[in-house]
């Protein structure tokens, strides 16, 4: 957040701001603007998201959405690539991680 506060200061944008937390709690009025840059892969229930996106933007506001293909076959998130995980059952690429020492789970949820 901090590239994108010194960017909106060097293009001069006083009417900017800036929130983090989860969109289901922030209890602001409606948005412009969202960006979703790889951020979808990481909730549980997307359809809630987006939903909440589209009950808070404005009518002409818009909406950017970037995420991974659960298809593509190389998953990036444990720092290096897993060839196929998005493609296992969840409990088997749980397992994977686990045995890989990546971590506890598999906690990314990309969508197809």
């Amino acid at each position: 957040m901090d590239r994108a506060r010194e960017w909106a200061e060097r293009e001069g944008l006083d009417n900017v701001t800036f929130r983090v937390g989860s969109a289901t709690d922030l209890d602001l009025g409606p948005f412009d603007i969202v960006l979703c840059d790889y951020l979808l892969e990481h909730v549980e229930d997307p359809n809630s998201l987006i939903s909440v996106i589209t009950r808070r933007l404005e009518p002409r506001g818009a909406y950017f959405l970037s995420t991974n293909n659960k298809w593509w076959p190389l998953e990036g998130h444990h720092g290096l690539p897993i060839p196929l995980i998005s493609w296992m059952p969840r409990a088997w690429a749980d397992r994977y991680v686990r045995l890989m020492g990546l971590g506890t789970e598999y906690s990314v949820y990309p969508i197809s």
